[in-house]
């Protein structure tokens, strides 16, 4: 798996120059023939963010907790769809626990 270095190194950037590409930074300026090629490196390398990483840093992880009371529920089941739908087009996680689940480990449900 590819690191931000790795493409840092193969677009002979500083790995904070790449940072600031990908994140669509909008307050540091890059130059268009850099952003080629850090974006050209990264889709070679196929490099994917590291969401654990990002998290540590951020204090953020992006991650939607769902509880239902059913998994076999069609009703349910097509709403925990259209929720996680949703939530990958805003570049968000959902955890999908059943709340019978959570009752068994002795959680609130």
């Amino acid at each position: 798996m590819a690191t931000l270095k790795d493409v840092a190194r193969l677009a002979d950037v500083d790995p904070s120059t790449v940072s600031r590409v990908l994140r669509g930074d909008p307050v540091q300026a890059v130059r268009p023939e850099t952003r080629d090629r850090i974006l050209a490196a990264s889709q070679r390398l196929h490099y994917r963010p590291n969401a654990l990483a990002r998290g540590l840093r951020t204090r953020r992880t992006d991650t939607l907790g769902l509880s239902i009371p059913s998994l076999e529920n069609v009703g349910f089941s097509e709403v925990t769809h259209g929720i996680q739908a949703a939530a990958a087009a805003a570049d968000r996680l959902v955890v999908v626990v059943e709340a019978e689940a959570l009752e068994r480990a002795g959680g609130e449900g």
